[in-house]
């Protein structure tokens, strides 16, 4: 007797299927996370912090601090200390670079940059500072903004970037409950809808370029019913990169970005914390796709495709 099956009717949703082995793998960090707030004094707040406001107040002030003192993402590393708290470690989360996406700050926190003594956190220095050296001064932006490029697979496929409010549901104060992740299983749901406009960036992660491992997930196939261009952005890539090959991504601000291949690898799909994590402080980058396998009659997502790669330019 052989077996019908429709492959288009499958959801490859890489991250509908991830997330939801991610949401058994930290449930037990619940309790954690919690003492971890109250520690932190992320509760509640009469109103958002405007991060505009917080660097205009700490460039003025940092003129006259003293030399042994360092203005600190403070945001950052409450946001980047929690998501270490539940086992998520891909780099630091840069409040500043949520604030330039237009999305929120997803704690509570009522100065978001404040100064400290040098060395009382890692010296994060950012992408910017790498551009703005004397040695990229020939870098200049493009027109083109939030894209990832790679020509020789024909992708070419416009940045989603989740929000946290995407990835886990909100409490009553407007700020964002860490122990408590967002059913994504829906079409309607917003990585959902954002998967049918191009590859989504991972909240969860830095920024492409930044320190850390900044993570992008797109569909190698999805649902026939679905209308998109980018249900199959992922296929070609599948078993198919080589290391040493570079693509580019284009940032929020138009600077492109050239990444080369380190390494790929397949992933069982409940390995999922094996695949959220960062690289020896390296400016890393991982594309990950599904793998749809024959179990009982239908094509399940049963496996995920890795590719990694490292920034190279600027």
């Amino acid at each position: 007797m052989s077996i019908k099956f429709e492959k288009n009717n499958i959801l490859d949703s890489v991250f509908l299927f991830g997330m939801a082995v991610l949401c058994i793998s930290f449930v037990s960090f619940t309790i954690v996370l919690r003492l971890h707030a109250q520690q932190l004094n992320i509760e509640n707040s009469a109103s958002k912090p405007s991060i505009s406001d917080a660097l205009e107040i700490s460039s003025t002030s940092s003129a006259s601090s003293a030399p042994n003192m360092v203005m600190v993402d403070l945001a950052g590393e409450r946001i980047t200390s929690t998501l270490q708290s539940a086992g998520i470690d891909l780099g630091f989360i840069s409040s500043k670079n949520i604030s330039d996406l237009g999305q929120s700050i997803p704690i509570s926190i009522s100065e978001p940059f404040q100064q400290f003594p040098v060395g009382t956190f890692p010296d994060r220095i950012p992408l910017s500072n790498i551009i703005s050296s004397s040695e990229s001064s020939k870098i200049v932006r493009s027109s083109i903004k939030n894209r990832l490029v790679w020509s020789k697979y024909n992708v070419d496929a416009p940045i989603e970037y989740a929000s946290f409010s995407d990835f886990y549901n909100t409490r009553e104060d407007g700020f964002i409950d860490f122990t408590s992740y967002r059913d994504t299983s829906s079409i309607q749901s917003p990585v959902q809808t954002k998967l049918k406009n191009g590859v989504v960036h991972l909240p969860i992660s830095p920024l492409p370029g930044e320190i850390g491992n900044s993570y992008i997930v797109g569909h190698s196939s999805n649902y026939s019913n679905v209308e998109s261009n980018y249900n199959e952005v992922f296929a070609p890539l599948l078993n198919s990169v080589s290391i040493g090959e570079e693509f580019n991504v284009y940032n929020h601000e138009g600077f492109a970005l050239t990444f080369k291949v380190f390494d790929t690898k397949v992933v069982l799909s409940n390995e999922s914390n094996n695949a959220y994590s960062h690289l020896n402080n390296k400016r890393t980058l991982t594309l990950q796709a599904s793998i749809l396998e024959l179990v009982n009659g239908s094509y399940q997502p049963t496996k995920r495709y890795l590719v990694q790669a490292e920034l190279i330019q600027p």
